[in-house]
């Protein structure tokens, strides 16, 4: 979890819940579920996201199925969300971004298959609008 300003922001299993509880008293203030396709739930139950970031006024969640969406981190209302990679290729995020410099970094998982012409990839994003800023 991260406790920030006196809010406790935690990830739920199969990295599709995020909570916001007062810290003190341990009271659900808010929470995001994160929709994936029908397909792709059964996999993402046994999956587990390993974090979730904070700058500014906002959550950053990747998720099982390559999106990197943005909460209000006083309402878990989404400010943006972006598709970074196509999940039906094998692509998701199994870690929480990197905040620097006002840029969100995220590294791609699914790098095993081949024959696929995408490859996994180390992006970032802005942290304000969710524009892809550059892609390694």
């Amino acid at each position: 979890p991260i406790v920030h300003d006196g809010i406790m922001y935690l990830h739920g299993p199969g990295a599709l819940v995020v909570q916001a509880l007062d810290a003190a008293t341990g009271e659900l203030l808010w929470e995001y579920q994160h929709q994936l396709p029908e397909q792709m739930r059964q996999r993402a139950a046994g999956a587990g996201l390993r974090g979730i970031s904070i700058y500014d006024d906002k959550i950053f969640v990747n998720t099982f199925d390559a999106q990197l969406v943005a909460l209000d981190a006083r309402t878990g209302t989404v400010v943006w969300q972006v598709q970074v990679a196509d999940p039906n290729l094998g692509f998701g995020f199994g870690a929480g971004a990197v905040i620097a410099n006002g840029k969100v970094v995220s590294a791609l998982t699914g790098c095993a298959r081949r024959f696929v012409e995408e490859k996994c990839a180390i992006v970032a994003h802005d942290a304000r609008t969710g524009k892809e800023l550059w892609r390694l």
